[in-house]
């Protein structure tokens, strides 16, 4: 009876064990979220724990959690990622995704969906699987893979499939880019949305995550755009900080971070401690002043940009009586270095801009197309037309397009002011962009010595440029530079959220006694983000800060006075005929008789020829003024007797420069340039007269 009573017993317990394990081993659970929105409707959340937080294509961060970036080149600690073809990935790119029309506005999660990586084949039977390793057996996770469309013309179809460790696997069938059906069910086919799956971590401490692609031919592989692994279970006192990084000048005392305690999601004051076990390496570096991590008797100045600190804190809530450890990482960086140059973004209404009618403008222009923006008219600037006080020279052609937005998705941007939309609609450019062509912008008639605030308002213009330039702006002997991706603002040092938001850069400075600002784009290649091209000139403000100084209040300028080592107005200090308050009117040098050098005094060109004395060719017929003496009589080709002031003075066709050039009478019309045996020429001015007709045998048109 016993040894029934015994086999009884063992039967049961290995039943029950039997079921226990049945039950650990039972599948996990997917579903899908509703529409995703604001960065808060992402539950992602630096209150949480993550063993990993991913994101494809480039590294984001969201909510304060921080997303490591996935890409063919690196991959994350405890995690890998294979394929059946090749790795790839796209950066800031939403192809036919418009996220204002999925309502999705928040800038975290916006970033987060804005590269990814992808199998290169995406056709029936290829796939590609991640897999993250170093997870806490018997630990409930729930992970997260945040989605969104990338065509209206593709399905993405995907057979998922999760295994955790050596554990049931959990499949199900989904269309990525088909997000409004089912299984998946949000609100449209542009919202965001994200997969779930929850389960418990085996003795393996592993989880797979494949994708088969199951749809139609073409339909494409999956889109990974970020990936979350949060702990569940019960309530647990986690500590945190604001802010894991700080600049090495910090001195004794100075603050690292602030501290955050939170018990199941709640913050509350906080007791933090240092404490000793993982990841306490450099406990002694630092130390806790109430809720701040501070620095230690330490120079961070000796050690190098991105080292990285590990501190152990213990924090004890207040109010819950809750505690919790962890350790947590910090990094020194170096402080930027001081920038005359600002960037401001994202523009969206008009009022975003900074452009107002009540500013005092000296320059405002815009490229392609004449504008106007809060009752600020711009000047039209193209290959034809320039506005006063100005100058544009290019290496090659100049050019122009209006209302043109190229690749610039307009729905993403956020941009939605009317006079902001028509200045970005329309730019000039050089029509050599390849590396190491230039043009040059020329701000002139300013105040020697006045305060102004340069803008050029940008955006991006493709997908696949990069449009690095090298720019440098130049006032008096001063000259700042920097380098920026024009269709690449979410990188350095422009550092928007969005590639598609529209942004400006800011330059202050002093105008030198010229009263001249030389901008000037050197196309250069980062050889990383695309085809390089030539700048985009969309629009130009110049703004006056601060007018100049005159101490003594004669109508000179003191900047312009100290440049030419001039005082008094009425003095006429280089004997040109002009007086100082005339040189200082006429841009001219008042230590410099003839400005220009060509042969006529500034007084002269002022008062006589009435030619400008700033330019030693004024009617740009190849000719200096001091040669054209508007005698009518051609003597040599040092007094051709031509008016300065006319290109082509006896009126026959042909400028007065390539008259003398082929000696011929510049001031005699009946006195044509003879042409070469074989050449004739003619005035053409209808079709008619071109002498083009389809009874005439061509070999080339």
């Amino acid at each position: 009876m016993i040894n029934i009573m015994k086999f009884i017993s063992w039967f049961l317990f290995i039943k029950i064990a039997l079921l226990f394990s049945l039950i650990s081993l039972r599948a996990g659970e997917i579903s899908f979220s509703g529409d995703l929105t604001d960065d808060e409707s992402s539950g992602i959340s630096s209150l949480s724990v993550y063993s990993h937080a991913i994101s494809g294509g480039s590294e984001v961060t969201v909510n304060g959690v921080n997303f490591e970036q996935l890409d063919s080149n690196q991959t994350p600690s405890n995690f890998s990622w294979e394929v059946s073809s090749i790795k790839n990935q796209l950066q800031n790119n939403n192809g036919g995704w418009d996220p204002f029309s999925g309502g999705v506005e928040g800038v975290g999660l916006q970033s987060l969906l804005g590269s990814f990586t992808f199998n290169n084949d995406g056709e029936p039977g290829s796939n590609q699987t991640f897999i993250l390793t170093g997870l806490t057996p018997n630990q409930e996770y729930e992970t997260r893979l945040y989605c969104r469309k990338w065509s209206d013309g593709s399905e993405r179809t995907q057979e998922v499939t999760f295994t955790a460790g050596d554990q049931e696997s959990d499949s199900l069938n989904f269309a990525e880019d088909r997000p409004e059906e089912d299984p998946i069910g949000v609100s449209s086919r542009d919202s965001a949305y994200y997969i779930s799956y929850i389960y418990t971590a085996d003795d393996s401490g592993s989880l797979s995550i494949r994708f088969d692609v199951s749809g139609a031919p073409a339909t494409g592989s999956f889109h990974m755009y970020g990936l979350s692994n949060q702990e569940l279970g019960d309530p647990s006192f986690l500590v945190s900080s604001d802010s894991n990084e700080f600049v090495y000048e910090v001195e004794e005392g100075g603050v690292i971070s602030q501290l955050i305690g939170s018990y199941d999601g709640e913050i509350e004051e906080t007791e933090f401690t240092l404490v000793e076990g993982d990841g306490d390496d450099d406990n002694s570096l630092f130390r806790i002043v109430d809720d701040e991590l501070r620095a230690g008797r330490f120079d961070f100045s000796s050690d190098e940009d991105g080292t990285e600190y590990y501190v152990r804190i213990k924090g004890r809530g207040l109010e819950s009586g809750e505690e919790g450890e962890r350790a947590l990482v910090f990094t020194l960086i170096g402080e930027k270095e001081p920038t005359p140059f600002t960037f401001i973004g994202p523009l969206t209404d008009d009022e975003s801009s900074g452009i107002s009618d009540e500013n005092n403008y000296t320059h405002a222009i815009s490229g392609g197309g004449a504008e106007i923006v809060n009752g600020v008219e711009f000047e039209l600037l193209n290959n034809n037309v320039t506005p006063d006080n100005f100058s544009w020279e290019v290496s090659s052609i100049k050019n122009q397009l209006d209302n043109n937005n190229g690749g610039w998705d307009v729905g993403s941007s956020g941009v939605t002011g009317q006079g902001l939309l028509d200045l970005l609609g329309s730019f000039t450019f050089n029509n050599d962009g390849g590396v190491g062509s230039n043009q040059t912008f020329t701000l002139s008639g300013l105040d020697p010595g006045g305060s102004y605030e340069v803008r050029l308002y940008m955006r991006k213009w493709a997908n696949d440029t990069q449009r690095q330039q090298l720019v440098e702006f130049t006032s008096g002997d001063l000259t700042d530079e920097i380098v920026f991706n024009e269709d690449h603002p979410e990188i350095e040092p422009i550092e928007m959220q969005l590639r598609d938001q529209a942004f400006y850069i800011s330059y202050d400075y002093v105008a030198g006694a010229d009263g001249n600002l030389i901008i000037k784009f050197n196309v250069t290649d980062d050889e990383i983000q695309g085809a390089p091209g030539s700048f985009h000139m969309y629009g130009l403000t110049n703004h006056v800060l601060e007018e100049s100084t005159d101490d003594d209040n004669d109508g000179l300028p003191d900047a312009w006075e100290e440049k030419y080592g001039v005082d008094d107005p009425e003095a006429d200090n280089d004997n040109d005929g002009l007086t100082n308050a005339d040189e200082f009117e006429n841009r001219t040098k008042p230590d410099k008789s003839d400005t220009d050098g060509d042969g006529v005094s500034d007084g002269d060109e002022i008062n006589v020829t009435e030619t400008n004395p700033l330019k030693p060719d004024t009617d740009k017929d190849g000719l200096n003024d001091g040669v054209e003496t508007n005698t009518g009589i051609l003597v040599s080709s040092n007094n051709t007797g031509t008016d300065p002031n006319n290109a082509d003075t006896d009126g026959d066709g042909f400028l007065d420069g390539f008259e003398i050039s082929v000696n011929s009478n510049p001031n005699d019309a009946e006195d044509v340039p003879q042409l070469p045996d074989g050449f004739s020429m003619a005035l053409l001015e209808d079709d008619e007269s071109s002498g083009i007709d389809p009874v005439n045998e061509y070999t080339h048109a």
